[in-house]
């Protein structure tokens, strides 16, 4: 029974940091930073204090309070993201509540696929940050003054991900009403945002984070790349 114990809790463990950088995406689809909080509230006690608990059955009571109390503080206390200016792309934007803003600041001592991994992330909480700072009503004037900053911002990475594509759309619907515009803006910033990772060759050191990714951010790639030829396809079929 020990050992059947001891295998569950290993097991959970070995899910934990998996799950952690799963539920960055909560943050990335702009839902309210509550549901995050509870999310890492059961996130803690399913995949840290449990384990524990089967190994150490006084750890529950007392590591429960601890894991209510640390929510609590965060709920009120750690910002969704990270407070560094919108004009340093390359420092941390993700919060420290985050798989990505937890570990990014020691991404240069990591294998070569966590290291882009943590890059990657860090630029779609950047980008999410560049879109909350755009009012939602604007006047035609602040219109253009608002997409002049933040296009010279997204001009700004010196590596630009192709896989942060996607949410540039949320930082296009504040500026215009028809799909238009952001479909043109798209097809521009998919001429500079080039850095894929799906052709990358990583090291046995970054196996098997470097697969897994390569799937993952894969995907995003090859669905961009057929997006935008759906969109050649409209437009040459509406005609001049």
């Amino acid at each position: 029974m020990k050992r059947l114990k001891l295998l569950f809790a290993l097991a959970l463990l070995m899910l934990t940091l998996p799950t952690w950088r799963f539920i960055d995406m909560v943050a990335w689809i702009d839902i309210n930073k509550t549901y995050l909080v509870v999310l890492l509230f059961a996130w803690s006690t399913l995949f840290l204090i449990v384990p524990i608990s089967l190994v150490y059955k006084r750890f529950f009571i007392p590591g429960t309070v601890l894991n209510l109390c640390f929510t609590i503080l965060a709920q009120f206390f750690l910002p969704e993201f990270s407070s560094h200016t919108q004009d340093q792309p390359e420092a941390r934007h993700c919060s420290l509540l985050h798989y990505s803003g937890f570990f990014y600041p020691i991404k240069s001592i990591l294998p070569a696929a966590h290291e882009d991994d943590l890059m990657i992330r860090n630029q779609i909480c950047w980008m999410r940050k560049l879109e909350k700072s755009v009012p939602d009503q604007l006047s035609k004037h602040e219109i253009n003054v608002y997409r002049n900053l933040i296009e010279e911002k997204l001009f700004l990475p010196e590596v630009k991900w192709k896989t942060s594509l996607p949410f540039l759309i949320p930082i296009y619907l504040h500026f215009s009403d028809s799909g238009l515009e952001y479909l043109e803006a798209q097809k521009f910033w998919n001429n500079h945002y080039t850095a894929e990772v799906q052709n990358r060759d990583y090291n046995f050191l970054s196996y098997p984070h470097s697969s897994y990714i390569k799937w993952e951010y894969g995907l995003v790639e090859k669905y961009w790349a057929g997006f935008l030829d759906e969109v050649e396809i409209v437009e040459e079929e509406k005609g001049p």
